[in-house]
């Protein structure tokens, strides 16, 4: 390899880097370093030919394209976890409506507290996309995105400013629709607990409905487990024509 290469494959590897180390299911604790170091390196210099180093002369140049590389693979992975929480904050909403909201776990691969329905939304998407070839995808397009010319100052125009809104709006309210249908179930638990409280008094139903809700959520969420591969399956692919929405905004043909 001549020198230009090396080069090149430096400039890859910020940008693939950056990109793998901050992926949400690569930005663990469980992942290690060394694996997404090594495998970064690999992809760089398989793509090292495609990077032109033609217009680099001094070292401020150097530090400005390497700069460029990994401020496009941090926007293409924080693109990415924007969309990948909404099972998680789906499931932080039914972990408050059912009462679990206190009973939080700690996320070893994200390394934060998380609540218990949360993590398991969050485990049953990312086994379905990993399924889908989802990570697969994510890969290809880190690479060709070399294949196109960078245009880093869209970042900072309206247009992308408005599409990055649009899709946060877009993941809040997927996550309210996802758990929604439970949210409903459980109201209809609540208003017949207050029928019940208010025709027999004596029972004092509201004593025991802590355990009921818990109870009841927990079942509406088993029962419904094929519908959530499904919904799962369809936010994968939404997913993925978000992230090539963002994708082509700031690297051009």
């Amino acid at each position: 390899m001549n020198m230009d290469l090396w080069v090149a494959t430096f400039f890859a590897f910020c940008r693939i880097t950056s990109f793998l180390f901050f992926l949400p299911f690569f930005s663990g604790r469980s992942m290690p370093a060394m694996a997404k170091i090594t495998f970064g390196l690999g992809l760089s210099l398989a793509v090292a030919d495609k990077v032109h180093v033609s217009h680099i002369e001094t070292i401020w140049d150097v530090v400005g394209y390497a700069g460029t590389q990994i401020v496009i693979g941090l926007t293409l992975s924080k693109i990415v976890e924007f969309l990948w929480d909404i099972p998680k904050m789906a499931g932080h909403i039914l972990d408050f409506d059912i009462g679990l909201s206190q009973a939080s776990l700690f996320d070893v691969n994200a390394g934060s507290q998380s609540t218990l329905i949360a993590t398991m939304f969050d485990i049953f998407f990312m086994i379905i996309f990993v399924a889908l070839g989802g990570i697969d995808y994510f890969v290809s397009t880190i690479l060709k995105s070399f294949q196109y010319t960078e245009a880093i100052s869209q970042l900072l125009t309206k247009d992308f400013l408005d599409s990055l809104l649009a899709t946060l709006l877009f993941a809040l309210t997927s996550a309210v629709e996802i758990a929604l249908p439970l949210m409903g179930s459980l109201f209809i638990i609540n208003f017949v607990l207050i029928l019940i409280a208010k025709n027999a008094p004596q029972l004092n139903i509201f004593a025991n409905a802590f355990v009921l809700k818990i109870t009841c959520g927990i079942l509406f969420i088993a029962m419904s487990v094929p519908m959530f591969g499904y919904v799962f399956k369809n936010l994968t692919n939404v997913l993925l024509d978000e992230y090539t929405k963002l994708f082509n905004f700031f690297l051009t043909k």
